[in-house]
């Protein structure tokens, strides 16, 4: 091989050498410092999606709290005609005016919050009957008062079996579960927590709860629209159960 050859040969070859090197170099410097960087932003992302969830749950455990307070006097009305037969002892009120009027208290709550889906009182009596609710399923999904003959027995279910173990002023809030509606899951399916907390009468006795259906679509979309430039957002509980898809 003459002297030409050999010299074009060590340039390839230090050419090639070069380039491994460079793109090994730019591999090194990608999985130590843009790889990290770049889990790093998700990461950040992925946390400020979550506070953002948790937010949108968090005032129902006020408002929980804050519900049988402001009607306090509906309530007891309710709790002291239930126990007198349906007339109150201490007026010509019914059961099913207090009814109305703790109902209306629920439909002022759920206007001022546009993700509570619904509010209710389930008795401790009667199979864990609704005592009064208020909904979205009015016309064009309008906040209404249910009226009684549509009020269902929910004593079977997790959330009322948990908050009754609960002490007055503690609230349960719920894994996210899919709305049933007469035992089977409602369609269009919407995702759900509960904040549920005891009602608790004078004489210390257990009388109910109220609970708060806080609808996690609004949240839900939010999360989706927020994903990162090219990117998708799966949420998902602690056990990893699947609960949103990344597109609506």
């Amino acid at each position: 091989m003459g002297l030409s050859a050999r010299l074009t040969a060590g340039m390839v070859a230090l050419i090639v050498l070069s380039v491994a090197a460079t793109g090994a170099l730019t591999y090194h410097n990608v999985s130590i410092v843009e790889v990290p960087r770049g889990l790093d932003r998700l990461d950040s992302h992925a946390r400020l999606l979550a506070s953002d969830l948790e937010a949108s749950v968090r005032g129902s455990r006020s408002d929980a709290l804050g519900i049988p307070t402001a009607a306090a006097v509906a309530l007891e009305g309710v709790r002291r005609t239930t126990r007198a037969g349906g007339v109150d002892p201490f007026g010509s009120t019914t059961l099913a005016q207090w009814r109305g009027e703790l109902g209306g208290r629920f439909a002022a709550q759920l206007t001022a919050s546009p993700d509570y889906d619904q509010i209710r009182l389930i008795g401790a009596a009667d199979g864990g009957r609704e005592i009064a609710r208020a909904d979205r399923f009015g016309p064009g999904n309008t906040v209404r008062v249910v009226p009684e003959a549509e009020l269902q027995p929910r004593g079977d279910r997790d959330y009322f079996q948990r908050a009754m173990r609960l002490h007055g002023g503690e609230v349960d809030i719920s894994a996210v579960e899919l709305d049933r509606e007469r035992g089977a899951i409602d369609a269009p399916h919407v995702p759900l927590v509960r904040a549920s907390t005891p009602v608790v009468g004078p004489d210390g006795r257990p009388f109910g709860i109220v609970v708060i259906d806080i609808d996690l679509r609004g949240p839900f979309a939010h999360a989706r629209e927020s994903a990162l430039p090219g990117g998708r957002v799966y949420i998902v509980n602690t056990s990893g159960d699947y609960l949103a898809h990344p597109d609506p």
